[in-house]
């Protein structure tokens, strides 16, 4: 990640986020993000509700599209 090329934004500022982010609710187990992160064979999920550490936060949404990015560029062209 170039932080020199960083763009600071906030959800109110964002057109594509509409505001929001995830609530995890009672019934979430602690490894759900985790487990959503990894992918479901050729499906892969992003979103600041995968980022772990960093859920709820526009900095988690970053990380898991780089994240999923990553995962993208492993798998073959069928």
């Amino acid at each position: 990640m170039d932080i020199g090329a960083a763009e600071l934004t906030t959800w109110v500022d964002d057109p594509w986020a509409g505001e929001s982010y995830s609530v995890a609710g009672i019934a979430a187990h602690p490894d759900d993000a985790e487990m959503l992160g990894q992918g479901f064979g050729r499906v892969l999920i992003a979103g600041e509700h995968t980022a772990v550490e960093w859920s709820g936060l526009m900095e988690g949404a970053l990380r898991s599209g780089q994240r999923a990015a990553d995962q993208l560029a492993g798998f073959e062209v069928a």
